[in-house]
């Protein structure tokens, strides 16, 4: 009997010690991402992956998700977590967890959470539109008080995020907040079921324009797409170039409105100030109108005794558009925006964040957003894929002319590319 005694005390002492040591403590959960700073900026008041700090009620979400892994994982009572909001995120750094310093409150456990999403390649979709492939790698370390390890997993969910072929018009934002938070769960998730694995391919939708300027014209607005058709082989710079375009409702659902764009030009290619000059003709199916366009280079602040222009000074394409022997109006582009008037109307365009995206005002109010997507391959052609957003109630004369403004600002923008 007194055997029997000492060996129940011994497993009651046993099991006093057990669930003393009965505690998990979250030393980090980092989320890093390599990507170009330019490709994180997003119409919003934050950006790629800011929100993922940011959205506290998901940040307690994330505790909530994480305990239970822990105590189903390894059995513990108790988590504990060192910050308040325990996901941080860094971008384009070079975190790893053998720089994180130690927490002050310790446990039986400690665990190291380390994710990181790396760009891979870049490819092009079904739909002609450039694609980004990347990994998201999500690393997982636990250790025991002696600082030696108790489990070790590595997780890689490779995923690619590309433009909606609905939506055409985007954000320059790689990942929408809901799939950054899907893709850090599920990679967390996968990295408490597995020691090592790799999952299927996943897909994501670029988020699409936002932003408070534009939601009201957005609201209001249809998506066009435009086809650009240019000869597959380069042409030299200079010489006589003919494309052929495509308009139509984004969804294709209507017969497309045929352009063509005849370009020739004379002077010399090099030397912008003896004469060189482009000669345009624009026609338009739709409204059986024909545009001749001319441009030609100035320099705003020439001094009058001087006959070059100064050193650090930028011409500007001058264009004057004529249609039926009349001079449609006159056109000025700078390094810093388009603008023009016909008769008593104003036109601008400017460059708008995200890249490749141009806003076109008239009389000063948002009329068009244009962007410049995907390249692909047609025949003998390279075709140049643009989306525009116009308003739904513009009648087919006012989108043929907003249309006809953007077809100049191309003219003049090809045509002193190397200049401004």
């Amino acid at each position: 009997m007194k055997g029997f005694f000492w060996i129940g005390i011994c497993i009651i002492a046993m099991a006093g010690r057990a669930s003393a040591q009965d505690t998990a403590v979250v030393a980090s959960i980092r989320q890093e991402v390599r990507i170009y700073p330019a490709w994180r900026s997003i119409l919003s008041d934050e950006s790629f992956p800011d929100y993922i700090e940011s959205d506290t009620l998901w940040q307690s979400s994330v505790k909530t998700t994480l305990q239970q892994l822990l105590k189903q994982k390894f059995g513990v009572s108790q988590v504990l977590f060192t910050r308040s909001n325990p996901v941080t995120y860094q971008v384009t750094g070079n975190a790893s967890l053998s720089n994180t310093s130690l927490p002050a409150t310790t446990g039986d456990l400690m665990v190291d959470i380390y994710m990181v999403i790396n760009l891979t390649t870049t490819s092009m979709d079904e739909t002609g539109i450039p694609s980004k492939n990347f990994n998201q790698t999500c690393h997982i370390r636990v250790t025991n008080r002696e600082n030696k390890p108790v489990y070790e997993s590595t997780t890689v969910v490779p995923f690619r995020t590309r433009v909606n072929p609905e939506t055409g018009i985007y954000g320059i934002a790689e990942l929408s907040a809901t799939n950054m938070k899907q893709l850090f769960e599920v990679s967390q998730a996968a990295a408490f079921a597995y020691t090592s694995k790799k999952l299927p391919v996943r897909t994501y939708d670029r988020p699409a324009i936002s932003h408070d300027k534009y939601k009201a014209f957005l609201e209001k607005a249809q998506l066009f797409s435009l086809e650009e058709f240019a000869p597959d082989v380069p042409l030299q710079k200079g010489q006589p170039q003919q494309n052929r375009y495509n308009f139509q409702p984004a969804k294709k659902n209507a017969n497309a409105m045929k352009l063509s764009l005849t370009r020739n030009y004379t002077g010399n290619i090099h030397s912008p100030e003896d004469g060189y000059t482009c000669r345009a003709l624009l026609t338009n199916d739709f409204n059986e109108a024909a545009y001749q366009m001319w441009a030609t280079f100035q320099w705003k602040n020439r001094r009058e005794d001087s006959t070059l222009p100064a050193n650090d000074e930028k011409p500007e394409v001058i264009v004057k558009c004529f249609s039926e022997g009349l001079q449609l109006g006159d056109f000025t582009l700078s390094s810093k925006k388009f603008e023009g008037m016909t008769g008593y109307t104003s036109f601008t365009i400017h460059q708008s964040a995200p890249r490749y995206t141009l806003e076109l005002r008239l009389n000063n109010q948002v009329k068009a957003l244009i962007q410049k997507s995907g390249v692909s391959r047609s025949a003998q052609d390279k075709v140049q894929q643009y989306y525009l957003y116009l308003p739904t109630e513009a009648s087919q004369e006012e989108k043929a002319e907003l249309l006809t403004i953007f077809m100049i600002y191309k003219v003049a923008s090809e045509f002193g590319q190397d200049y401004l």
